[in-house]
């Protein structure tokens, strides 16, 4: 039992390093890119990213959103062809385009999302939750009050991706943001320090 209990704390310990060197590694990549996009533009910091973001996954939508890398992230969206296997990065797309600049990539979001609420293995409960509250975050960008997100648990419906957090946590605080919500914008600008520092700078 003890053995058990020791074997449980490592494992949890690993995993908890593990995702550190991820958030690390994205906020590095990222903050490279950034400093790229003010002198080269949008296709050099994609440069920069296309290798450390693996095509078809949540993760590198994300990574594009974060450049403003709308004509890639149009480009690739074709390409996520299973609207279960792949529905949480075809949410994130969907919401990635629809803060870019593109209303109708929300609808789609909100379509996609009745599906996969409908569609999805019932034991798939976090990816399910995931997609609903990236939905939810896809209303306040659509112009739902951000009290709307009040609920929504970025680094849940992140599935604990680095790179999906910080853009989950970047669309969160615009929402709160745009409505005048400074207390809870400024506590979730927390979690987005190297956009913080970057937009700075620019």
């Amino acid at each position: 039992m003890i053995e058990g209990a020791l074997i449980g704390l490592v494992v949890g310990l690993v995993a908890m390093v593990v995702r550190g060197v991820a958030n690390g590694n994205a906020a590095t990549a990222l903050e490279q890119a950034l400093a790229v996009r003010r002198t080269g533009g949008i296709e050099a910091a994609r440069a920069v990213l296309d290798p450390k973001l693996k095509r078809g996954m949540a993760q590198r939508y994300a990574g594009l959103a974060l450049i403003d890398d709308r004509a890639a992230i149009e480009a690739e969206l074709g390409a996520l062809a299973d609207p279960i296997k792949q529905g949480h990065a075809k949410a994130i797309a969907f919401l990635a385009l629809g803060v870019l600049g593109e209303p109708r990539a929300l609808q789609d979001l909100a379509a996609h999302a009745a599906a996969f609420a409908r569609d999805a293995p019932k034991l798939w409960k976090l990816p399910r939750a995931a997609v609903r509250d990236i939905a939810t975050l896809g209303t306040v960008v659509q112009g739902a009050p951000s009290s709307a997100a009040d609920k929504v648990k970025p680094d849940v419906a992140a599935l604990q991706d680095a790179w999906v957090k910080l853009f989950l946590w970047d669309v969160t605080a615009r929402g709160f943001e745009r409505d005048g919500r400074a207390d809870v914008a400024a506590s979730a600008r927390t979690r987005t320090a190297v956009l913080n520092d970057s937009r700075r700078a620019a």
